[in-house]
């Protein structure tokens, strides 16, 4: 019923990941991402997907630099993400220029 249903309204459901369906190639479970190397196409390790925000546009991951503790939202689009590996823990990102804040610079 609805009244039954409501009672539910706000509650965490969770499925055993036995029991989760399979996803469209180039689909990932947001939990899946969590704890992914990112790293930038030209090698450079740039931290670890820490979060993963849910927008209506787009998620956001949230990187964390695991130097400095700085955190950077990079939208979860494919013209940032070039490649998720889930078996290699793994993710390979093109950002704009400045998206990390410039941080490298000063090692070029």
């Amino acid at each position: 019923s609805v009244e039954a249903a409501e009672t539910l309204r706000g509650a965490t459901l969770w499925i055993p990941a036995a029991e989760l369906l399979p996803l469209p190639q180039d689909s990932y479970y947001l939990h899946d991402l969590v704890g992914l190397c990112v790293r930038h196409v030209d090698g450079r390790a740039l931290g670890v997907v820490s979060d993963v925000l849910t927008g209506v546009g787009n998620d956001l991951l949230v990187v964390r630099d695991t130097q400095t503790g700085a955190e950077t939202l990079l939208p979860a689009v494919k013209a940032f993400i070039k490649r998720v590996d889930l078996p290699a823990g793994e993710l390979l990102v093109e950002p704009i220029p400045g998206l990390f804040d410039d941080r490298f610079d000063e090692a070029r």
